[in-house]
């Protein structure tokens, strides 16, 4: 989720993980590097967990996976580009999936 965190805040969308992920029960494995964007992707929608309450941090993706958290960014980024008129949004659209 870095990588998602660090576009964004490249294009100048604000990256400040300021909730809470103390409800997920491995939060406390999440690399010091990363908490700030896994709480970032988390308040964004980006992220929902395995559960209720775990991330898995150290787990690997499934292609399924990844792909629905590419979903979810792309439709972040659609309305990131209606609202705000970004002059980046033209690549967005041409690899939009609905």
């Amino acid at each position: 989720f870095t990588f998602f965190a660090r576009f964004a805040a490249l294009n100048g969308e604000t990256i400040e993980g300021t909730g809470d992920l103390t409800h997920f029960t491995d939060a406390a494995s999440l690399s010091a590097y990363a908490v700030e964007a896994v709480t970032w992707a988390y308040e964004s929608g980006l992220l929902v967990g395995l559960s209720n309450n775990t991330l898995a941090p150290k787990g690997t993706s499934t292609r399924a996976q990844v792909a629905t958290v590419l979903t979810r960014y792309c439709k972040i980024l659609d309305n990131l580009c209606q609202n705000f008129q970004r002059s980046w949004c033209g690549p967005i659209d041409a690899i939009y999936l609905s």
